[in-house]
């Protein structure tokens, strides 16, 4: 046999590179084995690396992988392509853990069967293509596939929620046709030009470019701080943009619900919701930005929420409540605190020096019923310099209450600081600004009672309070770390990228 190699797609590294950098294979008169070095988009060697050979019309939900192979410790490999039919053929290269691929059409002829044919490629970042359901008639059940790569996505419930199938690992190269399966597969032509490490969205109408691209790097000092990942995030995000329902998908492919907050000129605040946060694999995060006509719907285990962004007072993001002498406190009825006897709170809080006096039963967080229930307050720790969680317990089968006091921490400092507690059944877990400061199991505890309502803040305190949330008290210390990590805005806040 023959082959000849045809170049497919022309990579470039940077915007002011113009170098060509997909292998091109010269004609030769071999047919039986390809070979050759594979190299990273930083110009190393790529290791480990999969080399796959598959038909030019190659589904990957139904068709099967011709020859494999996987490049050695200096990149190099050899794949057999014996026995092979001339015509076109494609050969895929995967980097999964590094998102690097590339995409190479080659093309078999009649020929001689002992020569190898050399292949110098270069793995450059992968695509991803955010795929409108309605604009090709996709459904719960069905399949997607990018003809002629290993890109195959089944359809969702949660797809179809959000309205948007994503399609990752896309690598750069040029596409003309997609295969749905329902009942039987259906060929549908697109005109894709995909570039490398771009994110498009997809519809009827063709693939447009994403707006903008966000990115955010967690500090170094807090490398493995966040052990492992975590569902449903909540965030806050800027965004140079009036659109009431912005489309936005993370690095991983994920869709993230997202609700307009507040607007301040051109820029509006965003809370966002990570499907999955994983910083123990990748400190850097990046989100692209579409326009679309609707966005996924906002679900949270955030059960309850003030952010008081239209309030005058500065807060942690766009607003907070102040507290001066005299302003009355938010009462909030009718409100279970425990779900399944768990629950979470936090919030920030700025406080002077003076902000509760010397008086010990001023409170910044209150639910209490029958002289049952837990406060955030001051306390006499420190000359009255202190706040502290003090829960009100049944001592025994008579309505008896047992008070202690955890986690009392000084920061009437007039800084931010971040305050949060989880109790899940009779355990207390207390973080200040990310760390946590109080751990253990309650003391004398036989339970709360029914607590249906909370109390936020006290008139007769001096402070700011800011993004109080009560959540299903499912979240652990490392969740709670990851809400501070991404609220807090002075560190690495988010850029375009």
């Amino acid at each position: 046999m023959r082959f000849y190699a045809l170049l497919f797609f022309a990579f470039f590294l940077g915007a002011c590179s113009t170098q060509e950098h997909a292998g091109v294979l010269s004609e030769t008169e071999s047919g039986q084995t390809l070979a050759g070095v594979l190299f990273t988009s930083a110009g190393s060697v790529s290791a480990k690396s999969s080399v796959y050979l598959v038909p030019e019309t190659f589904n990957a939900a139904r068709d099967t992988i011709l020859a494999e192979t996987k490049s050695a410790e200096d990149g190099s490999f050899v794949l057999s392509a014996q026995n092979l039919a001339s015509g076109n053929y494609i050969l895929l290269f995967e980097d999964s853990s590094s998102r690097l691929a590339a995409r190479l059409q080659v093309a078999l002829e009649e020929g001689s069967a002992n020569d190898t044919l050399q292949v110098s490629q270069t793995l450059l970042p992968t695509a991803k293509v955010a795929l409108s359901l309605e604009g090709y008639s996709l459904a719960e059940g069905d399949t997607v596939c990018l003809v002629g790569t290993l890109v195959c996505k089944p359809i969702a419930a949660e797809d179809v929620q959000n309205q948007v199938a994503v399609l990752t690992s896309v690598p750069a190269a040029a596409y003309s046709s997609i295969e749905i399966s329902n009942s039987a597969w259906e060929n549908q032509l697109v005109d894709w030009n995909v570039d490398s490490g771009k994110s498009y969205a997809a519809s009827s109408l063709g693939l447009d470019s994403a707006v903008s691209v966000y990115s955010r790097t967690l500090a170094e000092s807090k490398s493995g701080y966040l052990q492992y990942a975590l569902d449903s995030v909540p965030f806050p995000l800027w965004m140079k943009s009036s659109a009431e329902s912005p489309l936005l998908v993370d690095e991983n492919g994920f869709v993230l619900p997202v609700k307009k907050a507040y607007s301040a000129g051109d820029s509006s605040l965003y809370w966002a919701i990570y499907p999955r946060l994983d910083f123990s694999k990748d400190s850097t995060q990046k989100i692209s930005l579409f326009n679309a006509g609707s966005s996924a719907p906002f679900h949270a285990p955030v059960r309850y929420a003030a952010h008081w962004d239209s309030l005058g007072a500065s807060g942690i993001w766009a607003g907070g409540k102040e507290f001066l002498n005299g302003t009355a406190a938010d009462t909030v009825l009718d409100f279970p605190i425990f779900s399944n006897e768990k629950m979470a709170v936090a919030f920030w809080i700025k406080l002077p020096e003076d902000a509760f006096g010397n008086d010990s039963n001023v409170a910044i967080f209150t639910a209490m019923q029958d002289s049952l229930g837990l406060v955030i307050r001051q306390n006499s720790s420190n000359d009255y310099a202190s706040i502290g969680v003090e829960l009100f317990v049944d001592a025994d089968t008579v309505v008896i209450s047992d008070t202690t006091l955890y986690g009392s921490s000084k920061i009437n400092d007039e800084e931010w600081h971040h305050y949060a507690l989880v109790i899940q059944g009779h355990h207390l877990c207390i973080l200040l600004d990310g760390k946590v400061i109080r751990n253990t199991d309650f003391d004398l505890s036989q339970g709360f009672g029914n607590l249906n309502q909370f109390v936020i803040g006290d008139e007769r305190l001096s402070g700011i309070l800011d993004e109080l949330k009560i959540y299903d008290g499912n979240q652990d210390s490392t969740y709670l770390r990851a809400v501070y990590e991404l609220e807090r805005p002075g560190q690495n806040p988010w850029t375009i990228r």
